[in-house]
């Protein structure tokens, strides 16, 4: 788990410990304009190898953020729990 930051300072505090809980909607995906059929997606399937081996590849344009509403987090809670100091 990450370590804690002081909000005065800025700087990460060794003895807290911080952990992200996503609730639903969390977060919003937003894809590229390319249309490659019924998905997002797109596909390719390769034999290698004289057909022996089977890649297989996949990819899109796509982008991910948290969601704010009215400078707040949306769907998120942070818990903060002591750590003792690693040596």
């Amino acid at each position: 788990m990450t370590q804690g930051v002081s909000g005065a300072s800025g700087a990460a505090i060794t003895t807290v410990r911080r952990a992200v809980l996503l609730g639903a909607q969390a977060a919003v995906i937003g894809y590229g304009q390319a249309n490659y059929g019924p998905t997002k997606y797109r596909w390719n399937e390769e034999l290698l190898d004289h057909k022996r081996k089977l890649e297989v590849s996949a990819w899109c344009i796509c982008g991910m953020k948290k969601t704010r509403f009215n400078s707040a987090d949306f769907g998120t809670i942070v818990i903060s729990t002591y750590a003792t100091e690693q040596s």
